[in-house]
């Protein structure tokens, strides 16, 4: 988890929603490691 030193506006948040359990499918980990690793990408790769 990445903390911010002020507060960020909601209008600015994501969250990645699954079902209980989800996460074990190869699939939707594979998806949120990649999303994941966007998040903490520099703006620079962007």
């Amino acid at each position: 988890a990445v903390v911010l030193d002020q507060p960020w506006p909601t209008r600015f948040a994501y969250y990645a929603v699954t079902l209980p359990g989800a996460e074990e499918n190869p699939a939707i980990a594979s998806f949120l490691r990649w999303l994941q690793e966007e998040v903490e990408a520099p703006t620079s790769a962007l």
